[in-house]
């Protein structure tokens, strides 16, 4: 979520794939498109939609963490991360 935030706020993020020496690269090239790069062993770059790139991210992220709250219940709590989604969803539309 934070690399959704940084390319709304920013104009581009980055982070690296967990666990690997692989960085996503995210940049506005325009007001409807990104650049979506991935840097590992190669670099492999796509220009998409923004808006439905960054909805199907977001999707995913909300589908994981109301999972985790299903699944774990009082066990964690990830109301913080649920409403920041709904944030980026409305700042999306």
């Amino acid at each position: 979520m934070n690399l959704i935030d940084d390319v709304l706020q920013k104009g581009e993020g980055s982070v690296y794939f967990p666990d690997q020496p692989v960085k996503i690269i995210l940049r506005l090239t325009s007001k409807e498109l990104l650049l979506f790069s991935i840097e590992g062993s190669e670099i492999s770059s796509f220009v998409l939609p923004k808006n439905d790139f960054l909805i199907a991210l977001i999707q995913g992220a909300e589908q994981f963490f109301t999972c985790m709250t299903n699944t774990f219940d009082s066990d964690c709590d990830y109301s913080y991360e649920l409403e920041r989604i709904d944030r980026l969803k409305q700042e999306l539309q």
